[in-house]
């Protein structure tokens, strides 16, 4: 794909990228919404988009270090966001798609879900709901992550929307609103 397509100067650079968030970053971020992810992953992540994308605009390493060339301006030139707000994105869609569920399905269930255990020893793992917790709190900028204080938001399309774009910094209507699919009786 990387001589066929990323490379073909008889290609634009719009195709390229299309392709590009069709094929590659679909794969990459299968599943993301519910990941946690280290600091360190977030970067192998980022570092792995930036070279892709200077790879279509044929971009070698030496022009970056000669021409000063930062990822910023990459990311300009192909029109292209962070990976860290693609997967945010994708994370405020599922957390739409969450909030219009029945109150019997899983998904949903697990958010509240809640086990008598004893913790054990050391760190605690991530999990599911502190991923999507940092979400509501560090990226959507809510004041807690509290299931009723956000659902309210994510139960609005229009305005989860718009809060999403706005927090997350994305060009406006970039945020595609879950569409409630209508299931029939067999």
């Amino acid at each position: 794909m990387n001589k066929n397509v990323f490379r073909r100067k008889e290609i634009s650079s719009k195709l390229r990228l299309r392709t590009y968030n069709a094929i590659v970053v679909n794969l990459l971020l299968w599943g993301c919404e519910s990941w946690a992810l280290k600091a360190d992953d977030r970067r192998r992540i980022e570092v792995f988009h930036h070279r892709c994308l200077r790879r279509m605009l044929n971009i070698t390493i030496y022009d970056v270090m000669q021409q000063h060339i930062s990822n910023e301006e990459v990311r300009k030139r192909m029109d292209s966001y962070k990976m860290e707000q693609t997967m945010e994105l994708r994370r405020a869609r599922w957390l739409e798609k969450i909030c219009h569920m029945r109150s019997d399905r899983g998904p949903r269930k697990i958010l509240v879900a809640w086990t008598t255990n004893k913790r054990p020893k050391g760190r605690p793992q991530q999990t599911i709901r502190h991923g999507l917790a940092s979400t509501l709190t560090d990226h959507l900028d809510l004041p807690t992550a509290r299931m009723n204080d956000w659902m309210k938001l994510a139960s609005d399309n229009q305005k989860w929307g718009k809060h999403v774009e706005n927090k997350v910094r994305l060009a406006p209507a970039t945020y595609k609103p879950y569409a409630k699919r209508h299931h029939r009786p067999a």
